[in-house]
């Protein structure tokens, strides 16, 4: 048989055997909400799953995490001299499962014909960076591989599973979704004002960028206006971090010659769509090796009243992060925070009788409870019952669609100006 034929033999087991051992993830993307210092974490959810047709022995089977970080670059100063290469690399996670332990020599786990399963959890630390993927000169990447391990000159089942870690700004970091102005005066001309409606804007999210321009001078015209939203990576190597490197691209590009230019204010919003990660632009992140940054940067070209041209530059930093800022506020509540924001109430058979004519009112019922002489049996049967009930959680989404509406207590609580005046 040929080489090429063998490679592909062997690939289209691999294929199949990747078929049977299956890593399956609750959310192969994990969100850190916060920085580095606030964040609590997250955790890692899920199980390897083998489908087996027929029994089959294996040695062991084991599940491994990794995280590494990663940069490399050349560099050289001079024609003349030699290029130098930086290259670092560092082990940010290893974390290892094992489902069936390596058996002593001659001996194997044998498994049934079916389905099996193994489920795992692994809290993670607030403080691992964030993914950063499709980048050749760095890059930050989780991986997950599970082997079953397989008797002598049969092969193995092998699958991988690639887990992104992204971080979002803590909803208690308000500065940052302000309303963010630059305002000037430009050489006794005209003054500007450049403004956005957050620092914070999030991939396939348009940043409204308005530009407000009050001349001083009579004859000026703005010839064009260029937006600019550029990224900046740098990177870094070697002990202390002593070699590092910057890279800027720009990301997106637009120039408006329709800018106008009459009354005593001009005025006008420019549109900038931010493309979708990671292939168009690259969140905002800073770890060790890398940091990605990123400014939305302006030029605007004047013809003065002598037709001279002049121009105009100004930048404002920006943050491209994971998730916006409206997925966030529309998102479910954790479920603590769920059960914690739904209002007590008594249940209704403490305020009002069965209607039957026969029965005690709630005060005589409650006391029948604690009556002394009421019965073992009866005080053990409502003992069971309160327990039960008590043991019954509801889930995540019960507690939401059952939360109760209180429209009255909603229509006492003050205005917000009422609360700002006092």
């Amino acid at each position: 048989m040929s080489p090429n034929l063998t490679s592909n033999h062997q690939l289209i087991n691999q294929q199949l055997h990747a078929s049977e051992l299956q890593i399956q993830l609750d959310n192969d993307t994990l969100i850190m909400h916060g920085s580095e210092e606030e964040s609590s974490g997250c955790v890692l959810r899920g199980h390897v799953r083998l489908n087996l047709k027929e029994p089959a022995k294996f040695k062991s089977l084991t599940l491994r995490l990794t995280g590494k970080i990663r940069v490399a670059w050349s560099e050289s100063t001079t024609s003349s001299t030699p290029q130098k290469f930086h290259k670092e690399e560092r082990t940010i996670i290893d974390k290892q499962w094992t489902f069936l332990a390596p058996c002593r020599r001659n001996q194997l786990h044998q498994l049934a014909g079916k389905p099996h399963r193994w489920e795992f959890e692994l809290p993670l630390p607030g403080n691992l960076p964030d993914s950063i993927e499709n980048n050749e000169t760095g890059n930050v990447q989780y991986r997950l591989k599970a082997v079953a391990e397989r008797p002598t000159f049969m092969l193995n089942y092998t699958d991988k599973k690639v887990v992104r870690i992204v971080r979002h700004l803590s909803p208690t970091a308000m500065d940052y979704f302000q309303p963010m102005t630059i305002a000037n005066e430009w050489a006794n001309k005209l003054e500007y004002q450049i403004s956005v409606p957050s620092k914070v804007f999030s991939e396939d999210e348009t940043i409204p960028v308005t530009i407000r321009i009050i001349p001083k001078l009579p004859g000026i015209k703005v010839r064009y206006i260029t937006c600019t939203l550029k990224e900046y990576i740098t990177y870094s190597a070697g002990a202390s971090n002593q070699f590092s490197k910057t890279e800027g691209r720009i990301v997106k590009f637009l120039r408006d010659e329709q800018f106008p230019c009459r009354d005593d204010v001009w005025e006008k919003t420019e549109m900038i769509r931010v493309p979708r990660y990671p292939h168009g632009i690259q969140f905002n992140t800073r770890n060790d090796l890398i940091r990605i940054r990123h400014k939305v940067k302006f030029t605007m070209s004047l013809i003065n009243a002598d037709k001279h041209i002049s121009e105009l530059r100004a930048a404002l930093p920006i943050i491209i992060c994971p998730i916006s800022q409206r997925a966030e506020d529309n998102s479910l509540p954790a479920y603590e925070d769920a059960l914690r924001a739904v209002p007590y109430s008594e249940p209704p058979d403490l305020y009002y009788s069965s209607g039957d004519s026969n029965a005690g009112s709630p005060t005589e019922e409650r006391d029948m409870m604690f009556d002394p002489a009421t019965s073992n049996r009866n005080l053990y049967e409502i003992q069971q019952e309160w327990a039960t009930s008590l043991n019954r959680v509801p889930s995540y989404r019960t507690a939401l669609r059952d939360r109760p509406p209180f429209p009255e207590c909603r229509a006492a609580l003050p205005s917000y100006e009422s609360i700002c005046a006092l």
